[in-house]
């Protein structure tokens, strides 16, 4: 992650390394009014579901990348590639492509998850291929 700044010039504030803090962040930043940034990894993780992993949603905090959570694959959704938004009490919300049931192959039809500021991540949706869909690829809205 970079950033430019109003002479042109860009600043890293993150380089991220695949396992465990994730890699290939694709979505769009969410950013709090303390001017910290929330998004999601399109690949690694701490659990490896093949050798991409389960994807992330991460914070960064002046140029220090935390993880808020890790993907597992299974209930709670695999393969994030939605941004986040986040409600007044600082929850990040979006959807993964995968998990969250047997539909879809085997491999679940995705989610939408919340993630608390703690760190606890609850489904709130789990698609099912059929008349609502499945597999969502783009951000909710608020």
């Amino acid at each position: 992650m970079f950033k430019v700044g109003p002479s042109g010039k860009d600043t890293v504030l993150h380089s991220f390394t695949g396992s465990p803090d994730g890699s290939l962040p694709l979505a769009g930043l969410t950013r709090d009014s303390a001017g910290t940034f929330y998004g999601t990894t399109e690949a690694g993780g701490a659990n490896g579901c093949n050798d991409l992993g389960c994807r992330t949603v991460f914070k960064l905090k002046k140029s220090q990348e935390s993880i808020l959570y890790n993907f597992s694959g299974e209930a709670d959704g695999r393969y994030t590639q939605s941004s986040l938004i986040r409600d007044a009490k600082g929850s990040l919300y979006g959807t993964t492509l995968l998990g969250g049931g047997n539909g879809c192959g085997g491999l679940g039809c995705g989610i939408v998850f919340r993630v608390a500021q703690a760190g606890k991540e609850k489904a709130l949706y789990s698609f099912t291929g059929g008349a609502d869909g499945g597999s969502p690829t783009s951000g909710l809205i608020d």
